[in-house]
Order: structure tokens, then sequence, then C-alpha cells
């Protein structure tokens, strides 16, 4: 993760391991890979409206979303 990340990187990278445990097990299963993809995506409109039902302002959403979208790149970069 880079060094300015939104949140505290130990539990981003213990929810990225789940994901991708998770993500192992589906494959195993012979399970489609494009259905985990669609999976997490709809994870993440899901919980979006969850954000907005609660009053978070969709500006904070999406500057949040714009942030953490450059640390992966960077992230993934350095890998």
């Amino acid at each position: 993760m880079v060094q300015d990340s939104t949140v505290n990187e130990r539990e981003v990278v213990e929810v990225l391991r789940r994901f991708k445990n998770e993500r192992a097990r589906h494959l195993k299963r012979k399970g489609d890979p494009w259905a985990f993809r669609q999976a997490l995506l709809v994870v993440v409109e899901l919980d979006t409206a969850a954000a907005l039902e609660r009053g978070v302002d969709i500006r904070v959403l999406n500057s949040f979303d714009v942030t953490v979208r450059a640390d992966a790149r960077l992230w993934v970069e350095e890998k």
C-alpha cells in the first residue's frame, strides 16, 4: 500500500487476503472468474447505496473512491 493510505493498512491487507482466499476457493470449484469479479463490483454498489442511506455525502464517497483507486494503482505497480 502507499504510505498515505486512507485506512489502516493492516486491515486492508487482511480483507484482501480473505478475498484472495475466497477467489482461490471459487476457482478451485471451477467457478467462473467473471462471476467473482461481478460480485465484487455489486458489493461496491451495495455498499455505496448503504452509505448514501446512512447520510454519507456522495462527494465524500467519490473522493474516497478516487483516492483508493490511485492508491491501488500505485500498490499494483509496486508489486
